[in-house]
């Protein structure tokens, strides 16, 4: 299966071993939001939920995906190449939210990806939504994939302002 532009289960698994990832831990994660299945509806008039994700990195926001109106099983399709400083220490959260026009949006569940427990694997499958009483709201199907990137160690010289900017970039594709 292709998990994007020339990157292939195959490839990876060749080229990215667990020693790689501990030796240089920043680089870049694929995120493919697929879909969601069986989520709550949230509006009452229709019996269905208006759901979009909001995906942060630590308590950075980075995206949201687009809202599928009128959906309880929505298809996002929606691809991201994210830069993470240290994989080590970075979590990833998505949260499932559905859309009301003119009032706040309510939330339908959210899940936590600690980026460790995935690299160097790549990861393809649904994770369990947690809705807002911790039971479950659903399924999100993910494909996560760590690519490092294979800086030379970073010497002290390096400006600590540099390195602290360099996880606030997102590449858009």
């Amino acid at each position: 299966f292709l998990l994007g532009p020339s990157i292939t289960k195959q490839w990876y698994q060749r080229r990215v071993r667990g020693e790689d990832v501990m030796q240089c831990p920043s680089g870049l994660v694929y995120l493919h939001i697929h879909r969601a299945t069986g989520l709550p509806a949230k509006d009452q008039s229709t019996g269905l939920s208006d759901p979009y994700c909001k995906i942060k990195l630590g308590d950075e926001k980075l995206f949201k995906t687009k809202t599928v109106f009128n959906n309880l099983s929505p298809i996002f399709n929606h691809f991201e190449d994210i830069f993470v400083p240290n994989i080590l220490q970075t979590e990833l959260l998505i949260e499932v939210v559905d859309y009301d026009r003119g009032r706040s949006n309510d939330e339908i569940g959210h899940l936590k990806l600690k980026l460790r427990d995935i690299a160097p694997k790549i990861v393809d499958k649904p994770f369990v939504i947690l809705g807002p009483s911790k039971k479950p709201a659903g399924h999100l199907y993910l494909s996560v994939i760590f690519r490092p990137i294979n800086f030379p160690p970073i010497s002290e010289n390096v400006s600590q302002n540099l390195i602290n900017n360099i996880g606030k970039i997102t590449i858009l594709q």
